[in-house]
């Protein structure tokens, strides 16, 4: 709407001004609710920060119930922040959803269901509790779990992703607890984005000079299968690198030093540097795409590109990973979109790494607000160093 025509003016509203203030109302309006719109959604409001304030164990096992896999890692930390802990599922605790079980210590555990579990599906949950309910309500042993059991629909390998995680913790005598370190590979593993203490690897991450020349070699080999020649850019090797950056592609600064992330980078160096305490000494910093973004790919040299990262993520044997794009993510988790994975974990066992993703260090140059979510993941990442 516009308007055609101020039919009066007050002293110190001007015409202009009371255009100004008319399109401010009319933006408002676009997107403004009416009152009874405002009173439902108030209404669930209050309802949820009550629940949340007296009743915290109750409100975080809804949440987690209804929420979506990407959010429950949020979902999780600020349970904790509230004294309520997420354990995996018990044996003789746990059912087909999210239980509530207050600890010795007073606090109050959220225990996962038998299906937070990969490959433990909804019937072998229901297995589980019948099995349980034919014994007398409670399982004594190992043993006489393997007897009830229909195997059918619990079999070995569901079996073992269950003691993997600790489920059988409390009924083994000598078993490792099932909240100790030596289970948060397989816990992440298995259960996802209800872990979220990032997995601490236990090897080394070498670079030595033998692992930098064999990068040299790679990089050389890729200039000419890509045709780039001096143009490629190259990785930033500290001297004792502890995690590996991943960017998608080189910028300016890039493509003028010829190496990824030697100059510029301001904003994100300070948040690696105050949130994560991390300095360049201690990253290696490399790209997917290691040419000049604006200028026009070779035809499959994108292809190209991420099969020799590829090759550089096997060479160089890293034990953390910072992906920072949407490229750089695809290569750990092309099933789930880019910015849904960002602040997530994950830990691959067949690579005995642990990948953070983040976002491309770009944005915060338009959207400073975006430094919120990068501090967060540096914390987290300077957590597993730690």
């Amino acid at each position: 709407m516009k308007i055609t025509k101020i039919i009066s003016e007050k002293p110190g509203l001007s015409e202009s001004k009371a255009k100004e203030v008319w399109d401010a109302f009319e933006k408002f309006g676009s997107y403004g609710f009416n009152k009874s719109h405002a009173v439902a959604y108030t209404a669930i409001s209050y309802q949820a920060m009550y629940l949340k304030t007296h009743h915290p164990a109750a409100f975080f096992a809804a949440a987690l119930t209804i929420q979506d896999d990407e959010k429950h890692r949020a979902v999780v930390k600020d349970a904790l922040a509230r004294g309520v802990i997420v354990m995996p599922p018990d044996i003789n605790l746990s059912t087909d959803r999210i239980e509530i079980v207050e600890l010795k210590d007073g606090r109050a555990a959220l225990y996962a269901p038998f299906s937070a579990v990969k490959g433990c599906s909804e019937k072998g949950s229901l297995a589980i509790m019948r099995a349980r309910e034919r014994v007398g309500g409670k399982f004594e042993s190992r043993a006489q779990f393997k007897e009830a059991i229909e195997a059918r629909l619990c079999n070995i390998r569901v079996q073992e992703a269950l003691e993997a995680v600790g489920a059988f913790a409390s009924i083994e005598p000598g078993s490792e607890p099932a909240m100790a370190e030596s289970r948060r590979k397989a816990q992440s593993e298995l259960m996802g984005s209800l872990i979220i203490d990032a997995v601490k690897v236990s090897r080394p991450f070498e670079m030595n000079p033998k692992r930098q020349a064999e990068v040299s070699m790679l990089m050389e080999e890729l200039r000419k299968e890509v045709g780039v020649g001096e143009d490629l850019v190259t990785p930033h090797i500290g001297v004792s690198p502890k995690i590996m950056i991943i960017l998608d592609t080189a910028n300016g600064n890039d493509i003028r030093t010829g190496i990824f992330m030697e100059n510029g980078y301001e904003d994100f160096k300070a948040k690696m540097l105050v949130n994560g305490d991390l300095r360049m000494s201690e990253v290696y910093v490399t790209g997917v795409i290691k040419q000049d973004k604006k200028l026009p790919l070779p035809r499959d040299a994108e292809n190209t590109y991420i099969e020799f990262m590829k090759k550089e993520l096997e060479l160089v044997k890293p034990t953390y990973v910072l992906t920072c794009g949407r490229l750089s993510a695809s290569l750990f988790n092309d099933k789930t979109k880019a910015t849904d994975l960002v602040g997530r974990k994950e830990y691959f066992g067949a690579m005995d790494l642990t990948v953070f993703y983040g976002f491309n260090p770009g944005i915060l140059h338009f959207r400073p607000e975006e430094g919120e979510k990068l501090e967060l993941i540096m914390e987290d990442i300077k957590e597993a160093l730690s």
